[in-house]
Formats: C-alpha cells, sequence, structure tokens
C-alpha cells in the first residue's frame, strides 16, 4: 500500500469514527430532551413554583422561571 492510499484509509476511518460520535450525541440530546420533559411533567403534577427574574438592562425582559424544575412560564 503506498502512502497516498494509507491517508486515504486513514481518512476514512477518521470519517467513520467522527460519524459513529456525532451519532452517539444526536442520541444523548434526545436523551436529554425526554429527562427535560419527565422532570417538567413531574414537576407540573406537584404545581410549579414561578419566581419573577428581570435581565439587567435598560430594556431587560421578565421572565417566570419555576424554582424546583427551572421551566420559564
Amino acid at each position: 500500500m503506498n502512502p497516498l492510499e494509507k491517508l486515504i484509509k486513514q481518512k476514512q476511518e477518521i470519517l467513520d469514527k467522527k460519524s459513529e460520535y456525532e451519532s452517539k450525541i444526536t442520541e444523548l440530546s434526545n436523551m436529554v430532551t425526554s429527562i427535560n420533559h419527565s422532570i417538567y411533567n413531574e414537576c407540573g403534577k406537584l404545581g410549579h413554583e414561578y419566581v419573577t427574574e428581570i435581565e439587567s438592562g435598560m430594556y431587560g425582559e421578565t421572565y417566570h422561571v419555576c424554582k424546583k424544575c427551572g421551566v420559564y412560564n
């Protein structure tokens, strides 16, 4: 195998590994999203405890955030 073929093979192996990692990251992101929904639903059953937060600055927006689960309303 000449040096060019070795480099092409090495590149393909790296691309395959990259694709594998990207798939794993997507899977983990989906799991986090699912857990976040479960947290929101469970906290909702108990009753969210909203507190008001205001962004700093002249035109800061106002948000209502649950103290227990962190969901914005």
